[in-house]
């Protein structure tokens, strides 16, 4: 059988992986966000300002994309499940950017926001967010999320 490519940092199997080799040392790989995260060759905030984080830290994106891989391979169902309602929630956020701008392609969604000045929230977006914030839906908060990293993570 063979070995399904993985980012050697996170682990995520993936068919999008970048190979880096600096100098003399070995050659890595690394996925989309990992490669961003441990080298410079890409100077851009797009995969991070795809999912709308701007005044946070790339590392707590990192952070959560690490902490729901390790979530889903765990043998914890409950941990499993956590994560899915947030690759989700993802999903369905990427839906409402489509169908209010047109488009989820990063690209076009800076475009739009240039263009636009500042981000207001439409009435139906503020309703969503009063829901969201409402529901008892069992997500995760921040420190659950670095708990499950610290606990799989390999030093």
């Amino acid at each position: 059988m063979e070995k399904q490519p993985c980012c050697q940092l996170c682990g995520i199997v993936t068919d999008k992986l970048y190979r880096f080799q600096e100098d003399k040392q070995p050659e890595r790989v690394y996925c989309l966000m990992c490669f961003e995260q441990q080298t410079d060759e890409l100077a851009t905030d797009s995969t991070v300002g795809y999912y709308g984080v701007k005044r946070h830290p790339r590392a707590s994106f990192a952070l959560l994309k690490r902490a729901m891989i390790h979530a889903l391979n765990s043998p914890d169902e409950v941990q499993q499940n956590k994560a899915k309602r947030v690759l989700r929630k993802l999903s369905e956020s990427a839906e409402l950017i489509a169908d209010t701008y047109g488009s989820n392609r990063s690209d076009d969604l800076r475009d739009v926001l240039g263009r636009q000045g500042r981000l207001v929230l439409l009435d139906s977006e503020k309703d969503i967010q009063q829901q969201i914030s409402a529901e008892k839906d069992g997500f995760p908060d921040a420190s659950q999320w670095a708990e499950i990293y610290s606990r799989r993570v390999k030093k």
